[in-house]
C-alpha cells in the first residue's frame, strides 16, 4: 500500500487505519490511499495503536488465514481424508476454469488424476516404514556403484555419506555380499540375506541383520537400479517382503521415489508429500502442468501412534509452470533438430581427445561414409581413420592443430573399411577448459571424391588440350586486350622464329612490328566482330609470307576479355599457285597460237581440196574431149 501526501484530501487516517488492518488480515489487494499534509502526530499515534491491537487479535484469525489463502499466486486445494476437494483458492478457479462451488465436494482424481492412489500409497509407505523398522537404505546403479543412502545407513557405516556413495557393491570385503548382489543383478529378482547376532560398534545390542535387494528393471529387462533395505529381522512383522516389492518396484525414480527416500532418511511422519511435476485437469479438459507438493493434516484432538494426531486430510501446493513446459519442449525440439542435424550432416564430425588422440565422439554421417559401425569408431585412435597414403600429412596436421589449435582445409584421404580412400577436406576447432588448455578437438571432413575426380578429369582433359594445341599444325595465338601474349603453341611461335616461354607475355608489336600496320583490324575484333582473312600477306626479312587468318572475341560472362588468332601458312600453297597462274597463262598464249595456225591449216585444206576437184574436173573434162577426138 502507498500513502500519497495530499493537503486537498484533508484528513485521512481513518482511510489509512482501514487499509492497514486490510493487510494485517492478509488483504493485500488494497490500492493506493492520500494523506493529508495537515495530519496531527497525535492521530498518527492513535492509529498505530489500534494497528497493534487489531494485528494481535486477528495474526491467527479466519480471516487472516483465508485472506493469505485467497492472495497466493500458487494454486491450494485442501482435500478431505476420503479424496474429496474441501476447499481451493482463487488461483485454482482463475487457471483451470472453475467455480468454487464446482470444485467444493468433487473427488480430487477428477481434476488431479491418481491423486487418490498415490496419497495412499505415502501413508502406506509411512506406515510398513515404521513397521518393518527399516535401519538402512541404499540404491544403486546398474553396475553397482552407490548412489544414494540415508542417515541410518551412514550410521551404521561410521563411514562419510558422500564417502559411501564413491563406493560400489562389488569392491567389498564380504565376499558373500559381494555374490549376493551379483546374483541379484544376474537374476533380476529380489532376494535377501540374514546376518545372524549382528553387532555394530553403534548398536547396544546384537541384531538378526536381514539385508533386502529389490532389482529396478529398465525396458528391455536388464537391472538399471538396485534399492538395498537394511532391516532387523526380529522387528520386521510377518516378513512382507512382497509388499516392499510392489511398491518399490514402481517408486525408483518415478513420482514417489523423492518423498518415499525423504521418509527413510529423515523418518518424518509431517514431511511435505510429492514435490513432482503432475497435470491437473481444467474446466475445458485440457491440461495444467504443474509442480505439486503437499502436506498431511492432522487433528491433534484426536490422539495417534507417535502423538501426531490423526491424519484429517491433505493440503496440495501447485506450481503453474506451462511457460516453462512451452520452453523445455522447444528446446526439445531445438535439440532434436540439432542431434537430427547433426547426425545426418552431409559432413563427417568427429571429436577427439586432445591427451590421447581418440575418437570420444562421430556422427551417423561418418559411420555410413566409412563403412563402420559408430561402436567401431568411438575410442579408435585418430589416425585408425585415415588412409596410409596420407599418413605424414595427417602428422603434421595433427601437430599443427596441437600448436595453433586449428586446422583449415587440409586435403587427406580416410580409409573405408573396404580399404578404398575417401578424399576429404579437413577443418578442425579447438574446445578449450577454463583455463584456456585443450581437451578436445572438435573436427569435420567434408567428402570432396566426386569433386576430387572431377578435377583429375578436367586435369586429364586439360592435359589432353594441351598437348592437342601443342602440337597442332595450325597456329593458335591468345591475346590480351593490350595485345600482349597470354598463351601461343609452338606451331605459331615458330612461324616468327619463336619458342613459347620467349612470347608469353610479351607485346605481339614489338615480337613482330610490321603487326602495328594491322592494329586497326585487331580493334575492330577487340570491339566484338569476327574477321577472316585468306592468304594475308605478312613481310618477314627473307621475303613476304602467305597465311589464312582467322581472328575471333574472346567473350567471358559478356565481356570481351581477349582475341584469338588461328593461322596456317599458305606461302607454299601459295608460290604454287602461282606459278600454275604463269603456266596456265603461257599455256594460253600458246593455245592461241596454236589455235590460229590450225585454223589456217583448215582454211588451206578447204583450198587444196577445192583445187583439186578443179583440176580432177579440168583432168576429167580434157580426157572426155581426148576420146571425142580420138574417136
Amino acid at each position: 500500500m502507498k500513502v500519497k501526501a495530499d493537503a486537498a484530501q484533508g484528513n485521512h487516517l481513518s482511510i489509512i487505519l482501514e487499509k492497514i488492518i486490510q493487510l494485517a488480515k492478509g488483504n493485500f489487494e488494497v490500492t493506493e490511499v492520500p494523506a493529508g499534509l495537515n495530519d496531527d502526530m497525535e492521530g498518527v499515534l492513535t492509529g498505530i495503536n489500534l494497528l497493534g491491537q487489531e494485528l494481535e487479535a486477528t495474526t491467527y484469525s479466519s480471516e487472516y488465514v483465508k485472506n493469505i489463502f485467497n492472495s497466493m499466486s500458487d494454486m491450494l486445494i485442501v482435500i478431505n481424508v476420503d479424496s474429496t476437494i474441501k476447499t481451493v483458492n482463487r488461483a485454482v478457479c482463475e487457471v483451470l476454469g472453475f467455480t468454487k462451488d464446482e470444485l467444493i465436494g468433487i473427488d480430487i482424481e477428477k481434476v488431479l488424476p491418481k491423486a487418490e492412489e498415490d496419497l495412499k500409497t505415502i501413508l502406506e509407505l509411512k506406515r510398513n516404514f515404521v513397521e518393518s523398522a527399516v535401519i538402512g537404505f541404499a540404491i544403486a546403479d546398474g553396475d553397482g556403484n552407490i548412489m544414494n543412502v540415508n542417515k541410518k545407513t551412514v550410521e551404521l557405516s561410521g563411514v562419510k555419506r558422500k564417502s559411501l556413495e564413491a563406493l560400489n557393491l562389488f569392491a567389498q570385503e564380504d565376499k558373500a555380499m559381494v555374490n549376493f548382489y551379483k546374483q541379484c543383478y544376474k537374476t533380476g529378482k529380489w532376494d535377501s540375506i540374514s546376518k545372524p547376532n549382528y553387532r555394530h560398534r553403534l548398536l547396544e545390542k546384537e541384531i538378526n541383520l536381514e539385508v533386502i535387494a529389490f532389482p529396478v528393471l529398465d525396458d528391455k529387462g536388464a537391472v538399471k537400479r538396485l534399492i538395498i533395505l537394511y532391516t532387523d529381522r526380529d522387528k520386521q512383522p510377518n516378513a512382507d517382503l512382497n509388499w516392499w516389492e510392489d511398491k518399490l518396484k514402481d517408486i525408483n525414480y518415478g513420482r514417489l521415489y523423492e518423498e518415499f527416500f525423504a521418509i527413510l532418511d529423515t523418518e518424518g511422519m509431517n514431511d511435505p508429500f510429492w514435490n513432482v511435476e503432475q497435470k491437473l485437469v481444467a474446466k475445458d479438459g485440457h491440461n495444467v502442468p504443474v509442480l505439486i507438493s503437499g502436506s498431511l493434516l492432522h487433528d491433534l484432538n484426536v490422539p495417534s501412534e507417535g502423538n501426531h494426531g490423526a491424519i484429517s486430510g491433505a493440503v496440495l501446493v501447485a506450481k503453474n509452470f506451462s511457460d516453462r513446459v512451452k520452453n523445455e519442449e522447444l528446446l526439445r525440439l531445438s535439440e532434436e533438430k540439432f542431434h537430427d542435424l547433426y547426425e545426418n550432416s552431409p559432413d563427417m564430425y568427429v571429436s577427439v581427445s586432445a591427451d590421447t588422440a581418440e575418437i570420444i565422439e562421430c556422427n551417423q554421417t561418418l559411420a555410413n561414409k566409412t563403412q563402420y559401425e559408430k561402436s567401431e569408431i568411438i575410442g579408435q585412435p585418430i589416425f585408425f581413420m585415415y588412409h596410409p597414403d596420407c599418413m605424414e600429412d595427417v602428422k603434421k596436421v595433427f601437430n599443427q592443430f596441437v600448436t595453433k589449435g586449428e586446422v583449415k582445409n587440409a586435403r587427406l584421404q580416410l580409409k573405408r573399411k573396404d580399404g578404398n580412400k575417401i578424399h576429404v577436406i579437413l577443418n578442425v576447432s579447438a574446445v578449450r577448459d577454463e583455463n584456456g588448455k585443450i581437451i578436445h578437438s572438435r573436427s569435420s571432413w567434408r567428402d570432396i571424391s566426386d569433386i576430387k575426380k572431377a578435377e583429375e578429369d578436367l586435369k586429364k582433359m586439360a592435359n589432353e588440350k594441351e598437348a592437342i594445341l601443342k602440337n597442332a599444325t595450325v597456329g593458335l595465338e591468345f591475346f590480351n586486350p593490350d595485345m600482349t601474349i597470354r598463351w601461343i603453341n609452338k606451331a605459331m611461335a615458330s612461324m616468327f622464329g619463336y619458342d613459347p616461354p620467349e612470347m608469353i607475355g610479351k607485346s605481339w608489336y614489338d615480337l613482330v612490328p610490321p603487326m602495328k600496320e594491322r592494329k586497326p583490324i585487331y580493334d575492330k575484333v577487340l570491339a566484338g566482330e569476327s574477321l577472316d582473312f585468306p592468304e594475308a600477306e605478312v613481310p618477314f626479312p627473307d621475303g613476304n609470307r602467305y597465311f589464312n587468318v582467322h581472328y575471333r572475341p574472346v567473350i567471358d560472362n559478356g565481356n570481351i576479355n581477349g582475341m584469338l588468332a588461328i593461322a596456317s601458312e599458305v606461302t607454299d600453297q601459295k608460290k604454287r599457285k602461282m606459278e600454275l597462274k604463269d603456266r596456265l597463262r603461257e599455256l594460253e598464249d600458246f593455245h592461241r597460237v596454236t589455235v590460229g595456225r590450225e585454223l589456217k591449216m583448215v582454211e588451206l585444206k578447204k583450198e587444196i581440196k577445192m583445187l583439186k576437184k578443179k583440176i580432177y574436173e579440168l583432168e576429167k573434162s580434157d580426157t572426155k574431149k581426148i576420146d571425142v577426138e580420138h574417136n
